[in-house]
Protein backbone atom coordinates (compact mmCIF):
# COMPACT_ATOMS: atom_id res chain seq x y z
CA UNK A 1 0.00 0.00 0.00
CA UNK A 2 2.95 2.11 0.72
CA UNK A 3 4.22 2.23 -2.35
CA UNK A 4 1.34 2.41 -4.62
CA UNK A 5 0.62 5.40 -2.60
CA UNK A 6 3.97 6.89 -3.23
CA UNK A 7 3.99 6.03 -6.74
CA UNK A 8 0.57 7.59 -7.05
CA UNK A 9 1.74 11.21 -5.84
CA UNK A 10 4.61 11.14 -7.78
CA UNK A 11 2.48 10.53 -10.57
CA UNK A 12 -0.16 13.05 -9.52
CA UNK A 13 3.28 15.78 -8.87
CA UNK A 14 4.11 15.37 -12.32
CA UNK A 15 0.52 15.82 -13.68
CA UNK A 16 0.66 19.16 -11.55
CA UNK A 17 3.80 20.30 -12.80
CA UNK A 18 2.96 19.97 -16.36
CA UNK A 19 -0.80 21.50 -16.17
CA UNK A 20 0.61 24.41 -14.24
CA UNK A 21 2.88 25.22 -16.94
CA UNK A 22 0.62 24.86 -19.69
CA UNK A 23 -2.06 27.13 -17.96
CA UNK A 24 0.57 29.48 -16.03
CA UNK A 25 -1.42 29.77 -13.37
CA UNK A 26 -3.32 26.44 -12.66
CA UNK A 27 -2.03 25.69 -8.99
CA UNK A 28 -3.99 29.23 -8.11
CA UNK A 29 -6.90 28.85 -5.73
CA UNK A 30 -9.38 30.85 -4.61
CA UNK A 31 -8.15 33.48 -1.37
CA UNK A 32 -9.85 32.51 2.41
CA UNK A 33 -11.13 36.13 2.18
CA UNK A 34 -12.09 38.30 -0.41
CA UNK A 35 -8.99 40.67 -1.34
CA UNK A 36 -9.73 44.01 1.36
CA UNK A 37 -10.08 47.35 -0.21
CA UNK A 38 -6.81 48.95 -0.64
CA UNK A 39 -6.94 51.51 1.85
CA UNK A 40 -3.43 50.89 2.22
CA UNK A 41 -1.22 51.48 -0.54
CA UNK A 42 1.27 49.09 0.68
CA UNK A 43 -0.42 45.97 0.69
CA UNK A 44 -1.51 43.69 -1.76
CA UNK A 45 -4.77 41.07 -2.19
CA UNK A 46 -4.20 37.86 -0.99
CA UNK A 47 -4.25 34.83 -2.95
CA UNK A 48 -3.51 30.99 -2.26
CA UNK A 49 -0.27 29.79 -3.84
CA UNK A 50 -0.26 26.03 -3.23
CA UNK A 51 -3.22 23.93 -4.65
CA UNK A 52 -5.86 21.00 -4.34
CA UNK A 53 -4.33 17.58 -4.65
CA UNK A 54 -6.60 14.10 -4.52
CA UNK A 55 -6.36 13.15 -1.95
CA UNK A 56 -6.26 16.36 -0.06
CA UNK A 57 -3.87 17.32 1.97
CA UNK A 58 -2.42 19.91 4.87
CA UNK A 59 0.36 22.16 3.82
CA UNK A 60 2.70 23.49 6.72
CA UNK A 61 6.06 25.65 7.31
CA UNK A 62 6.60 28.07 4.03
CA UNK A 63 9.99 29.30 3.29
CA UNK A 64 10.62 31.82 0.47
CA UNK A 65 13.26 33.22 -1.92
CA UNK A 66 13.72 36.02 -4.02
CA UNK A 67 14.93 35.57 -7.95
CA UNK A 68 16.79 38.96 -9.01
CA UNK A 69 17.53 37.17 -12.79
CA UNK A 70 13.70 36.81 -13.15
CA UNK A 71 12.07 38.68 -10.55
CA UNK A 72 9.68 36.18 -9.13
CA UNK A 73 9.62 34.09 -5.71
CA UNK A 74 9.73 30.38 -5.21
CA UNK A 75 8.02 29.30 -2.07
CA UNK A 76 8.52 26.29 -0.43
CA UNK A 77 6.52 23.78 2.17
CA UNK A 78 5.83 19.97 2.71
CA UNK A 79 2.29 18.76 2.35
CA UNK A 80 0.68 16.31 4.90
CA UNK A 81 -1.24 13.43 3.86
CA UNK A 82 -4.15 12.14 5.52
CA UNK A 83 -1.63 9.17 6.43
CA UNK A 84 0.57 11.31 8.29
CA UNK A 85 3.57 11.20 5.75
CA UNK A 86 5.20 14.72 4.41
CA UNK A 87 6.90 15.95 0.75
CA UNK A 88 8.07 18.45 -0.72
CA UNK A 89 6.49 20.75 -3.10
CA UNK A 90 7.35 24.35 -4.51
CA UNK A 91 5.39 27.45 -6.20
CA UNK A 92 6.58 29.81 -8.14
CA UNK A 93 5.11 33.45 -7.66
CA UNK A 94 6.40 36.90 -10.45
CA UNK A 95 7.68 39.56 -8.75
CA UNK A 96 3.73 41.27 -9.34
CA UNK A 97 2.39 39.02 -7.42
CA UNK A 98 0.92 36.45 -10.48
CA UNK A 99 1.33 32.28 -9.39
CA UNK A 100 3.56 30.75 -12.36
CA UNK A 101 3.93 26.86 -12.10
CA UNK A 102 4.11 24.83 -9.46
CA UNK A 103 5.81 21.41 -8.72
CA UNK A 104 6.86 18.51 -6.94
CA UNK A 105 10.41 18.80 -5.20
CA UNK A 106 10.81 15.40 -3.65
CA UNK A 107 8.38 12.96 -2.65
CA UNK A 108 9.43 9.06 -1.92
CA UNK A 109 8.49 6.47 0.97
CA UNK A 110 10.68 8.12 3.63
CA UNK A 111 8.83 11.55 4.84
CA UNK A 112 10.54 14.92 4.06
CA UNK A 113 9.51 17.89 5.78
CA UNK A 114 11.07 21.70 6.81
CA UNK A 115 12.07 22.82 3.57
CA UNK A 116 14.31 25.59 2.90
CA UNK A 117 15.46 27.47 0.17
CA UNK A 118 17.85 29.83 -1.23
CA UNK A 119 18.41 31.38 -5.05
CA UNK A 120 22.08 31.50 -6.71
CA UNK A 121 22.24 34.23 -9.40
CA UNK A 122 25.13 33.07 -10.99
CA UNK A 123 23.95 29.41 -12.04
CA UNK A 124 19.80 30.75 -11.97
CA UNK A 125 19.61 27.66 -9.89
CA UNK A 126 17.36 27.06 -6.12
CA UNK A 127 18.88 24.79 -3.85
CA UNK A 128 16.24 23.51 -1.70
CA UNK A 129 17.16 21.54 1.31
CA UNK A 130 15.09 19.32 4.40
CA UNK A 131 14.82 17.07 6.93
CA UNK A 132 14.89 13.30 5.50
CA UNK A 133 13.19 10.93 7.71
CA UNK A 134 15.00 7.74 7.39
CA UNK A 135 13.63 5.49 9.17
CA UNK A 136 10.38 6.52 8.14
CA UNK A 137 9.47 6.53 12.23
CA UNK A 138 10.67 10.28 13.35
CA UNK A 139 13.85 8.85 15.22
CA UNK A 140 16.19 9.84 13.02
CA UNK A 141 16.47 12.43 10.08
CA UNK A 142 19.23 13.35 7.78
CA UNK A 143 19.62 16.49 6.31
CA UNK A 144 19.51 16.71 1.81
CA UNK A 145 19.32 18.88 -1.03
CA UNK A 146 18.35 19.19 -4.40
CA UNK A 147 19.10 22.00 -7.08
CA UNK A 148 16.10 22.92 -9.08
CA UNK A 149 16.16 25.22 -12.33
CA UNK A 150 14.54 28.69 -12.00
CA UNK A 151 11.34 27.61 -13.80
CA UNK A 152 11.56 23.96 -12.49
CA UNK A 153 12.12 22.34 -16.27
CA UNK A 154 14.68 20.23 -14.21
CA UNK A 155 15.60 19.20 -11.01
CA UNK A 156 19.28 17.10 -10.54
CA UNK A 157 19.55 14.46 -8.11
CA UNK A 158 18.51 14.73 -4.39
CA UNK A 159 21.68 14.29 -2.18
CA UNK A 160 22.60 13.80 1.24
CA UNK A 161 23.99 16.87 2.83
CA UNK A 162 24.68 15.28 6.86
CA UNK A 163 24.41 12.35 8.47
CA UNK A 164 25.85 11.12 11.57
CA UNK A 165 25.77 7.66 14.19
CA UNK A 166 23.62 8.48 17.05
CA UNK A 167 22.29 12.13 15.69
CA UNK A 168 19.66 13.39 14.11
CA UNK A 169 19.19 16.59 12.42
CA UNK A 170 16.44 19.42 12.18
CA UNK A 171 15.14 21.99 10.34
CA UNK A 172 18.28 22.90 7.91
CA UNK A 173 18.34 26.87 6.96
CA UNK A 174 20.66 27.62 3.92
CA UNK A 175 21.87 30.55 2.32
CA UNK A 176 23.76 31.50 -0.83
CA UNK A 177 27.24 32.85 -0.68
CA UNK A 178 31.24 33.81 -1.94
CA UNK A 179 31.57 32.42 -5.43
CA UNK A 180 27.68 30.57 -5.74
CA UNK A 181 28.50 28.61 -2.91
CA UNK A 182 25.61 27.40 -0.21
CA UNK A 183 26.19 27.18 3.69
CA UNK A 184 23.22 25.38 5.22
CA UNK A 185 23.43 24.77 8.82
CA UNK A 186 21.16 22.70 11.19
CA UNK A 187 20.55 21.44 14.63
CA UNK A 188 22.08 18.32 15.73
CA UNK A 189 20.26 16.18 18.88
CA UNK A 190 21.21 13.19 20.73
CA UNK A 191 19.11 10.48 19.05
CA UNK A 192 18.50 8.82 22.48
CA UNK A 193 17.92 11.59 24.66
CA UNK A 194 16.95 13.89 22.30
CA UNK A 195 19.06 16.63 24.26
CA UNK A 196 20.39 19.04 21.86
CA UNK A 197 24.36 18.68 20.70
CA UNK A 198 26.08 21.23 18.61
CA UNK A 199 24.82 23.77 15.69
CA UNK A 200 26.73 22.41 12.40
CA UNK A 201 27.39 23.20 8.94
CA UNK A 202 28.23 21.69 5.42
CA UNK A 203 29.87 24.29 3.11
CA UNK A 204 28.52 23.48 -0.77
CA UNK A 205 29.80 24.06 -4.36
CA UNK A 206 27.44 25.33 -7.00
CA UNK A 207 26.50 22.01 -7.87
CA UNK A 208 25.93 20.94 -4.96
CA UNK A 209 29.63 19.39 -3.94
CA UNK A 210 30.42 18.89 -0.21
CA UNK A 211 33.13 21.54 0.28
CA UNK A 212 33.88 21.81 3.76
CA UNK A 213 31.76 20.41 6.62
CA UNK A 214 32.11 21.79 10.24
CA UNK A 215 30.84 21.75 14.18
CA UNK A 216 30.33 25.21 14.63
CA UNK A 217 29.35 25.04 18.15
CA UNK A 218 28.95 22.56 20.86
CA UNK A 219 28.80 24.72 24.04
CA UNK A 220 25.65 24.75 25.92
CA UNK A 221 22.86 22.67 24.19
CA UNK A 222 22.67 25.22 21.54
CA UNK A 223 20.05 24.80 19.03
CA UNK A 224 17.16 26.71 17.12
CA UNK A 225 19.48 28.07 14.10
CA UNK A 226 19.29 30.42 11.37
CA UNK A 227 21.86 31.96 9.03
CA UNK A 228 22.15 35.13 6.42
CA UNK A 229 25.04 35.67 3.82
CA UNK A 230 26.52 39.21 3.78
CA UNK A 231 27.47 40.25 0.06
CA UNK A 232 29.14 43.62 1.43
CA UNK A 233 31.07 41.37 4.26
CA UNK A 234 31.77 37.88 1.96
CA UNK A 235 30.56 36.19 5.22
CA UNK A 236 27.73 34.69 7.45
CA UNK A 237 26.23 35.79 10.73
CA UNK A 238 25.10 32.67 11.56
CA UNK A 239 22.14 33.28 15.22
CA UNK A 240 20.93 30.30 17.54
CA UNK A 241 19.76 29.85 20.85
CA UNK A 242 21.64 28.36 23.76
CA UNK A 243 20.25 26.45 27.17
CA UNK A 244 21.10 28.05 30.20
CA UNK A 245 20.02 25.88 33.95
CA UNK A 246 19.77 28.41 35.85
CA UNK A 247 16.19 30.34 36.37
CA UNK A 248 17.08 33.64 35.78
CA UNK A 249 17.99 33.66 32.31
CA UNK A 250 16.62 29.89 30.81
CA UNK A 251 17.29 29.98 26.60
CA UNK A 252 19.35 33.15 25.04
CA UNK A 253 20.18 34.10 21.55
CA UNK A 254 23.47 34.24 20.83
CA UNK A 255 25.52 34.47 17.24
CA UNK A 256 28.80 33.57 15.57
CA UNK A 257 30.37 34.72 12.06
CA UNK A 258 31.46 32.18 9.72
CA UNK A 259 33.77 33.16 6.69
CA UNK A 260 33.59 32.06 2.90
CA UNK A 261 35.41 28.90 3.74
CA UNK A 262 33.03 27.90 6.86
CA UNK A 263 35.64 28.44 9.43
CA UNK A 264 34.48 30.55 12.33
CA UNK A 265 35.67 33.87 12.69
CA UNK A 266 37.71 34.30 16.41
CA UNK A 267 37.68 37.16 17.53
CA UNK A 268 34.93 37.36 18.38
CA UNK A 269 34.21 33.67 18.35
CA UNK A 270 30.47 32.86 19.69
CA UNK A 271 29.10 36.06 21.24
CA UNK A 272 26.40 36.94 23.26
CA UNK A 273 23.08 38.89 21.07
CA UNK A 274 20.61 39.17 24.37
CA UNK A 275 20.65 37.32 27.10
CA UNK A 276 17.77 38.32 29.53
CA UNK A 277 15.59 36.89 32.06
CA UNK A 278 13.37 34.15 31.48
CA UNK A 279 13.53 32.77 27.83
CA UNK A 280 14.42 33.64 24.41
CA UNK A 281 13.47 31.61 21.26
CA UNK A 282 13.48 31.53 18.05
CA UNK A 283 15.66 34.09 16.60
CA UNK A 284 15.79 35.19 12.85
CA UNK A 285 18.04 36.70 11.23
CA UNK A 286 18.64 39.23 7.89
CA UNK A 287 20.70 41.48 6.40
CA UNK A 288 20.81 45.15 4.07
CA UNK A 289 23.79 43.26 2.38
CA UNK A 290 26.27 45.61 3.89
CA UNK A 291 26.89 46.85 7.20
CA UNK A 292 24.16 46.21 9.18
CA UNK A 293 22.10 43.11 10.23
CA UNK A 294 18.79 42.42 12.42
CA UNK A 295 18.03 39.59 14.52
CA UNK A 296 14.68 39.27 15.60
CA UNK A 297 13.12 36.93 18.22
CA UNK A 298 10.30 35.57 20.91
CA UNK A 299 10.99 36.97 24.68
CA UNK A 300 9.04 35.17 27.10
CA UNK A 301 6.76 37.56 28.99
CA UNK A 302 4.22 35.05 30.95
CA UNK A 303 3.89 31.10 30.26
CA UNK A 304 1.40 32.01 27.38
CA UNK A 305 2.32 35.62 26.35
CA UNK A 306 5.61 35.85 24.22
CA UNK A 307 6.68 39.14 22.94
CA UNK A 308 8.90 39.68 19.77
CA UNK A 309 12.22 42.00 20.07
CA UNK A 310 15.21 42.75 17.66
CA UNK A 311 18.36 43.58 17.68
CA UNK A 312 21.13 45.56 15.31
CA UNK A 313 24.50 44.40 14.73
CA UNK A 314 27.00 45.85 12.96
CA UNK A 315 28.89 43.48 10.34
CA UNK A 316 31.51 42.59 13.15
CA UNK A 317 28.93 41.28 15.83
CA UNK A 318 28.56 44.07 17.73
CA UNK A 319 25.36 45.54 18.86
CA UNK A 320 23.77 49.38 17.58
CA UNK A 321 21.70 50.24 20.48
CA UNK A 322 19.54 48.27 22.59
CA UNK A 323 17.09 45.47 22.23
CA UNK A 324 14.20 47.05 21.00
CA UNK A 325 10.40 45.83 21.20
CA UNK A 326 8.66 45.62 18.07
CA UNK A 327 5.07 44.23 19.79
CA UNK A 328 4.09 43.54 23.44
CA UNK A 329 0.32 43.20 23.35
CA UNK A 330 -1.22 40.69 25.79
CA UNK A 331 -1.93 38.37 23.03
CA UNK A 332 0.83 35.35 22.27
CA UNK A 333 3.21 36.23 19.37
CA UNK A 334 5.33 34.12 18.21
CA UNK A 335 7.61 32.81 14.87
CA UNK A 336 9.16 36.09 13.74
CA UNK A 337 10.76 36.23 10.07
CA UNK A 338 12.60 39.43 9.40
CA UNK A 339 13.77 40.20 5.36
CA UNK A 340 16.24 43.09 4.70
CA UNK A 341 16.51 45.53 2.10
CA UNK A 342 20.02 48.74 1.40
CA UNK A 343 18.78 52.01 0.51
CA UNK A 344 21.07 53.16 -2.21
CA UNK A 345 20.04 56.64 -2.63
CA UNK A 346 21.07 59.38 0.39
CA UNK A 347 19.50 58.26 3.44
CA UNK A 348 20.49 57.81 7.03
CA UNK A 349 20.31 54.89 8.11
CA UNK A 350 20.89 52.84 5.04
CA UNK A 351 18.66 49.99 5.58
CA UNK A 352 15.25 49.12 6.01
CA UNK A 353 14.01 45.75 7.58
CA UNK A 354 10.60 44.04 7.68
CA UNK A 355 9.63 42.14 10.33
CA UNK A 356 6.46 39.78 10.19
CA UNK A 357 4.94 37.39 13.19
CA UNK A 358 2.41 34.83 14.17
CA UNK A 359 0.01 36.55 16.89
CA UNK A 360 -2.36 33.95 18.49
CA UNK A 361 -5.39 34.90 20.71
CA UNK A 362 -7.65 31.91 22.00
CA UNK A 363 -8.63 29.60 19.43
CA UNK A 364 -7.59 31.66 16.41
CA UNK A 365 -3.92 33.18 15.31
CA UNK A 366 -3.22 36.17 12.44
CA UNK A 367 0.16 37.17 10.67
CA UNK A 368 0.67 41.05 11.85
CA UNK A 369 4.42 43.13 11.07
CA UNK A 370 6.30 46.14 11.48
CA UNK A 371 8.89 47.86 10.30
CA UNK A 372 12.32 48.43 10.99
CA UNK A 373 13.71 51.67 11.95
CA UNK A 374 10.22 52.42 12.23
CA UNK A 375 9.16 50.10 14.98
CA UNK A 376 7.21 52.17 16.63
CA UNK A 377 4.89 53.06 13.64
CA UNK A 378 1.86 51.35 12.26
CA UNK A 379 1.67 47.16 12.16
CA UNK A 380 0.31 45.87 9.32
CA UNK A 381 -1.76 42.94 8.98
CA UNK A 382 -1.10 40.15 6.47
CA UNK A 383 -3.90 37.87 7.62
CA UNK A 384 -6.49 38.64 9.60
CA UNK A 385 -8.16 36.09 12.10
CA UNK A 386 -11.96 36.53 10.52
CA UNK A 387 -13.21 33.02 10.34
CA UNK A 388 -9.35 31.59 9.55
CA UNK A 389 -5.87 30.91 11.40
CA UNK A 390 -3.25 31.77 9.78
CA UNK A 391 0.31 30.95 10.94
CA UNK A 392 4.45 30.36 10.51
CA UNK A 393 5.25 33.30 8.28
CA UNK A 394 7.85 33.75 5.75
CA UNK A 395 9.11 36.45 3.83
CA UNK A 396 11.72 37.62 1.24
CA UNK A 397 12.78 40.77 -0.02
CA UNK A 398 12.20 41.69 -3.36
CA UNK A 399 12.57 44.57 -6.04
CA UNK A 400 10.61 46.66 -4.86
CA UNK A 401 8.39 44.32 -2.86
CA UNK A 402 8.27 41.87 0.45
CA UNK A 403 6.47 38.47 -0.42
CA UNK A 404 4.89 37.40 2.56
CA UNK A 405 4.10 33.56 2.70
CA UNK A 406 1.97 31.50 5.65
CA UNK A 407 -0.23 28.96 6.63
CA UNK A 408 -4.19 29.19 6.39
CA UNK A 409 -7.26 27.20 7.47
CA UNK A 410 -10.35 27.11 9.69
CA UNK A 411 -9.70 25.65 12.68
CA UNK A 412 -12.10 22.52 13.23
CA UNK A 413 -13.79 22.34 10.22
CA UNK A 414 -12.40 19.12 8.62
CA UNK A 415 -13.48 20.24 5.21
CA UNK A 416 -11.16 22.64 4.73
CA UNK A 417 -7.41 22.13 4.30
CA UNK A 418 -4.50 24.08 5.10
CA UNK A 419 -3.17 25.84 2.65
CA UNK A 420 -0.11 28.42 1.87
CA UNK A 421 -1.32 31.81 0.95
CA UNK A 422 1.01 35.15 0.02
CA UNK A 423 0.94 38.75 -0.15
CA UNK A 424 3.07 41.17 -1.48
CA UNK A 425 4.18 44.03 0.65
CA UNK A 426 5.16 47.04 -0.81
CA UNK A 427 7.30 50.01 1.02
CA UNK A 428 6.79 52.82 -1.22
CA UNK A 429 4.33 54.18 -3.60
CA UNK A 430 0.66 52.90 -5.10
CA UNK A 431 0.07 49.29 -5.03
CA UNK A 432 -1.28 48.29 -8.55
CA UNK A 433 -2.68 44.17 -8.21
CA UNK A 434 -2.40 41.80 -10.83
CA UNK A 435 -5.21 39.81 -12.22
CA UNK A 436 -5.61 37.22 -9.41
CA UNK A 437 -7.50 33.64 -10.62
CA UNK A 438 -10.01 31.93 -8.61
CA UNK A 439 -10.45 28.50 -8.54
CA UNK A 440 -13.73 27.57 -10.46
Amino acid sequence: MRSRTVVYRLLFASLVFWSAAASGASAAGAAHEPPPPITNPVIGPETRVSWSTSPEADRHLPQVAYNSTQDEYLVVWHNTWPDGHHDIYAQRVSGSGRLLTGFAVSAGVESRLRPDVAYNWATNEYLVVWMKDIHNNGSVYEIWGRLVAWNGAYQKPEFQIASWPNRTFRTPRVAQGDLDKYLVVWNAFDATTGQPTDISSMLLGPGGQKLQGRNLTTSTWPHQVDVVYNVGNNDFLVVFVRVYSQQATGNDIYGLRVNKDNAVINPPGVFEIHKGEKNQNAPRVATNNSNVFLVVWEHEHTATDSDIYGQLLKWDGSKIGQRVPLSTSTADETRPVTAGDYLPFPSEPKYRFLVAWQKEEPGQAAVVGRTWPSHSGPFYEFASYAFWEAAAPAVAWGSPSVLVAYEGDAPGDPTEHRHIYGRRWTPFGVYLPGVLRTAK
